[in-house]
């Protein structure tokens, strides 16, 4: 996912381990679950669609659609422990020690 208008880093798990390098990595997993990520992507894309391409519609349906799909990002309780969330979820962390 691509955050508009601005995208200025992504990272993954391994990635910020690595610009760690040499540091002992004590934790690290998902901070912002898949459904999170998904339901975001959703919101944004269906008030593309619909605002025919007019700036402010969009702005005002994607906060509409953002209300309609929130109460899904509950599933990330589940759903972020699972393997291999960490590939598409909204925001990853690692705890590092000197």
């Amino acid at each position: 996912y691509h955050p508009s208008p601005r995208d200025y880093a992504r990272w993954s798990v391994e990635g910020l381990a690595e610009l760690f390098a040499g540091h002992e990595v004590v934790e690290s997993g998902v901070l912002i679950g898949p459904v999170s990520g998904m339901t975001s992507v959703l919101a944004s894309g269906l008030a593309v669609v619909f605002s025919f391409g007019i700036s402010v519609l969009r702005k005002i349906l994607h906060y509409m659609f953002m209300l309609l799909v929130t109460p899904f990002k509950f599933l990330d309780f589940f759903y972020a422990r699972l393997p291999g969330a960490e590939e598409v979820a909204g925001n990853m962390y690692v705890v590092i020690k000197k």
